[in-house]
């Protein structure tokens, strides 16, 4: 019987094999692997889907157990360290691009220091080497002395004596101790500066990036007046340095930007002309006149056998 049964099943089988399951070591050998990524049998690390979603940028991948889940969410809070330092990195060089027309109060600064010459109303040069030393125990020389008049948004104008015209320096500064002994009340209260004299209101400034600027009014470039020697203010206002500064433009178009207050006057001469640009205007260098004999016998032309 068990015979007659067996030969029945290979009949319906037709020499088939059948399938016995996991333990048959014919089976199936891709669902014994287990992906790299997921940690998920069935499929290997470049099929893993949450793989792919993590390309897309979907976000981390985040794991079922608390442990690793914690030490993902360590690492990732580490990364967005890194990039916060790096941001920060980002807007620190920012500041170094300072608007030229803005003033500082510096608690730390024992004078009154100015980056741009045209600030200044009276100005006297200084040669004799002086130095100033700044905060990053850097120290740069002191090119003149002479006082600033800063008008504020309130219609008062605060006169500042004894300025000191430093080039290397990258802000303009107010020193708030000299301030204090003209006698000035200075209150900084909601990240708002309030200046005062005698119980009469001045201006105010407001807390920018982590300095106090002053709220002023910027005049045009043509109410600066700089009272310098005639060979500094030649040098200052020279038509030959506004044209190489601005990448060798027309001389009328010099003219139009300085009618319309966009860059500051200068002393046009007549008949001036930039050597730079005629270089470069050349497309073909001239030929050269070819010298010729003009009488008898003054070129012979023979043939030696």
């Amino acid at each position: 019987m068990v015979e007659g049964e067996s030969l029945k099943n290979s009949k319906k089988s037709n020499g088939k094999r059948k399938f016995k399951g996991k333990d048959d070591k014919y089976s199936n050998k891709k669902a014994k692997l287990v992906c790299w990524n997921c940690n998920k049998p069935g499929h290997f690390k470049k099929d893993c889907r949450l793989r792919k979603v993590n390309k897309d940028g979907a976000g981390p991948i985040r794991s079922k157990d608390p442990e690793k889940q914690q030490g993902q969410i360590s690492v990732s809070m580490q990364n967005s360290k890194y990039i916060h330092n790096y941001i920060s990195l980002i807007s620190e060089a920012f500041y170094l691009q300072d608007d030229k027309v803005a003033w500082w109060v510096d608690s730390g600064a024992t004078s009154h220091v100015c980056k741009d010459l045209y600030w200044f109303k009276d100005f006297q040069p200084i040669e004799d080497k002086s130095v100033v030393k700044m905060g990053n125990v850097a120290t740069e020389l002191i090119k003149g002395i002479g006082y600033v008049l800063l008008t504020f948004t309130s219609g008062k104008c605060l006169c500042l004596n004894n300025v000191l015209y430093v080039l290397g320096i990258r802000k303009n500064l107010v020193s708030e101790i000299v301030l204090n002994n003209c006698n000035y009340k200075q209150v900084l209260e909601s990240d708002k500066y309030i200046l005062s004299r005698h119980g009469s209101f001045m201006g105010f400034g407001y807390v920018c990036n982590g300095m106090i600027r002053l709220n002023i009014n910027y005049p045009s470039s043509d109410n600066f007046v700089c009272m310098t020697s005639s060979s500094t203010s030649n040098n200052f206002h020279k038509s030959e340095l506004w044209h190489a500064r601005l990448g060798r433009i027309h001389y009328k178009r010099l003219k139009d930007m300085s009618r319309m207050s966009l860059i500051l006057a200068f002393d046009m001469q007549n008949n001036e002309k930039c050597k730079t640009c005629m270089l470069t205007k050349i497309t073909r260098q001239p030929f050269k006149d070819v010298v010729r004999e003009s009488k008898v016998l003054d070129l012979i032309h023979s043939d030696f056998v």
